[in-house]
């Protein structure tokens, strides 16, 4: 049931909240308020792609005020007994006056959390309010009361870690429309699905800081690691074999990798045929011949035509030219 209250000079209609839900016959217009609920979860249920604090925090009011048709919105933020105003929406009227004032009066605005606040009440209690026709008197103050000029309000405490962090306030101030219970139950629920996605950013920002710093320990580690290691590791380094000119056991073994067309070139090089007589009696582009005579110079081996020759010589003593 709904009952209205006098809470510092403000008109405040709440509703009886059994079991921490509000049942659907004690709101206006059913089938209407079914719609905007479900478009206030859908665009709530949207900030679990929201990977940041900040980002969160700046989104929120923005999301409430299309889905809820808002005007205005605020999000802030409690700390001790202090709130303070921190993200704005204004989705309509951002020319108006009101708006601008509103706007630059929030900046470093920090409001203590006397006894004659809504808000206060709404700490108090963990509920959500709604504030209509608000008639301040001199010794209570309102940000959405006395700075925004708003006619009616709703007011939800952000519940984090089991702890009132901070508020939620939304408003239709430039189109003038009086907000109800629906709007209540609407900001309500927004507000109940922020905090859920607020403590999901805190564990995965704590995850984040866990990975960074387990990564940075692991590269310290690997570093530390390395740079005890490779003065082993080179110490170890098998040295490259010293290159000696063949023997003739040597040229023994080494020869019997040339191709017979290689030993036809090697022949007529011991001639003293010129690359060019080599091609043309072997029938080959020079191109050819030069490639053999590198391959035979690489196998036997030999520096040069001359050592080449003479190793072939010693193959031919050996037996081994044939």
């Amino acid at each position: 049931m709904n009952r209205d209250t006098q809470k510092g000079g403000w008109a405040v209609t709440t509703q009886t909240v059994v079991g921490g839900s509000v049942t659907w016959p004690e709101l206006e217009d059913p089938a209407g308020s079914s719609a905007r609920l479900s478009a206030v979860v859908e665009k709530a249920a949207s900030m679990a792609t929201v990977g940041s604090l900040g980002s969160l925090v700046e989104l929120a009011p923005w999301l409430i005020c299309e889905a809820g048709g808002l005007d205005r919105a605020m999000l802030s933020r409690v700390t001790g007994s202090v709130w303070t105003p921190h993200a704005l929406a204004i989705t309509k009227g951002e020319d108006d006056p009101v708006n601008t004032v509103l706007a630059e009066s929030l900046v470093g605005l920090s409001i203590p959390l006397s006894g004659s606040l809504v808000e206060t009440e709404v700490l108090r209690r963990r509920q959500t309010l709604l504030v209509d026709r608000p008639r301040p008197r001199s010794h209570s103050s309102s940000v959405m009361g006395e700075l925004s000029h708003s006619r009616s309000y709703v007011v939800a405490p952000i519940v984090i870690s089991d702890r009132v962090s901070g508020f939620l306030h939304a408003d239709s101030f430039t189109t003038g429309r009086p907000l109800g219970e629906t709007d209540r139950v609407l900001l309500a629920t927004f507000a109940g699905i922020f905090g859920l996605q607020y403590e999901r950013c805190i564990a995965a920002d704590r995850l984040r800081a866990q990975s960074e710093a387990a990564a940075a320990a692991l590269s310290a580690a690997a570093s530390q690691l390395v740079s005890t290691v490779r003065p082993t590791l080179r110490q170890a380094e098998p040295k490259a074999p010293v290159r000696r000119r063949a023997t003739p056991e040597s040229v023994m073994t080494t020869t019997s990798g040339l191709t017979s067309r290689e030993l036809g070139v090697l022949r007529l090089i011991a001639t003293g045929a010129t690359n060019t007589q080599i091609a043309s009696a072997l029938v080959l582009s020079e191109s050819t011949v030069k490639s053999h005579v590198k391959h035979i110079l690489h196998k036997l081996p030999a520096a040069n035509r001359a050592e080449a020759v003479f190793r072939f010589k010693q193959l031919e003593q050996q037996g081994l030219a044939s």
